[in-house]
């Protein structure tokens, strides 16, 4: 905001991503040290070395899932989770490389520029299909460089994708100022900047519903044009107060209450968003509210299996209200809190109780 505030442009203009065109794709980011570009003819020179990538604690072979023990498959299945739902929370506009939604792979080569044939290709029936059994984790057999189609991972990005449209505050026209974004750390309006320990993998943050409204940087550069039409306006203002008067009284329309659990996440709401980016479990407190008006509502647990990591519309009325009904004792209490499972992200909504 200080660099860009003045500028006229909103978040809107950034354009975020985790990964493009250049570069690993999402899978191959959490399950790759090193580029495996061997196949360009290049010795493995080209492409570029800082890639930023971990695979997740394999030392061995690096690509095959078939040869993977369980808990590596469920870290790399949680970190990319981890990062769609930071991307998703951002202000800005989203930007997905096509086939990392469903998991594609290129074999950890990130420079496949010169190949015309399955690395580059999305494979649209794996793809759409998913190559993964019920636990959303075991892979399938698939081709050498096949496209791991992941219709859990589809599922999920989904879920974020109808939590944003629904949601103003991830969409703001302004940058965010102390209105809008509230820090947390540990404990409630208490962010720890640490350089070191525990504190320094975990980021909290709270977006608040509020009207969308310029904050003072945005309204000082439209102080003036509002000036020269305040006569006009309160001209218009007085007589449409006096027309309202003579009017009769109109029966306001009632606000149905939501039905379903997809309703109830549909109503914009303020939003909890925390990352615990350690390897041990983070208990942390959350922002207090009255219980009698609202209560916390659990959407995205990166921690969870399929389909309970992240809720939306289309998920099952059962599955989503046995996720709320376990968590209740913790998130709707006059201590409220939420444990943050180790290298996994959460999203809670204040709805309406």
């Amino acid at each position: 905001p200080s660099l860009y505030g003045d500028s006229g442009r909103g978040p809107w203009a950034s354009v975020n991503f985790i990964t493009c065109h250049d570069g690993f794709t999402l899978r191959d980011l959490v399950s790759y040290n090193s580029k495996q570009n061997i196949a360009n003819g290049e010795d493995n020179r080209d492409g570029e070395e800082h890639n930023l990538s971990w695979n997740c604690g394999d030392p061995g072979d690096e690509g095959d899932p078939q040869h993977l023990k369980l808990p590596v498959k469920v870290l790399r299945a949680r970190q990319m989770r981890n990062f769609f739902v930071a991307l998703f929370v951002a202000q800005g506009t989203p930007m997905v490389t096509m086939g990392d939604e469903s998991g594609m792979t290129k074999g950890g080569n990130n420079n496949t520029y010169c190949h015309d044939n399955e690395l580059n290709w999305l494979v649209w029936d794996a793809a759409m299909r998913g190559q993964y059994d019920e636990d959303g984790l075991n892979e399938l057999p698939r081709r050498e460089n096949d496209s791991a189609g992941d219709s859990a991972l589809v599922q999920f990005v989904g879920a974020l994708a109808e939590l944003r449209s629904n949601q103003p505050s991830l969409r703001l026209k302004h940058y965010p100022d102390d209105r809008v974004l509230q820090w947390h750390g540990p404990e409630p309006n208490q962010p720890i900047w640490a350089e070191e320990g525990v504190e320094d993998r975990l980021v909290c943050f709270e977006w608040k519903r509020l009207p969308d409204q310029p904050p003072a940087a945005a309204a000082s550069m439209t102080a003036m044009a509002g000036a020269s039409a305040a006569a006009a306006a309160a001209a218009s203002e007085a007589a449409a107060a006096a027309a309202a008067a003579a009017a009769p009284a109109a029966a306001a329309a009632p606000v149905a209450a939501p039905k379903t659990f997809g309703e109830l996440i549909a109503q914009p709401a303020d939003m909890y968003v925390a990352f615990n980016a350690g390897h041990e479990s983070v208990t942390v407190n959350l922002p207090h509210i009255d219980t009698n008006t609202h209560r916390w509502i659990s959407v995205v647990d990166t921690s969870r299996p399929a389909p309970m990591d992240a809720l939306c519309s289309d998920t099952d009325e059962a599955v989503a209200w046995s996720v709320q009904g376990a968590l209740s004792p913790w998130l709707n209490n006059a201590n409220a809190s939420v444990l943050l499972k180790p290298r996994s992200s959460v999203i809670l909504l204040k709805c309406k109780a």
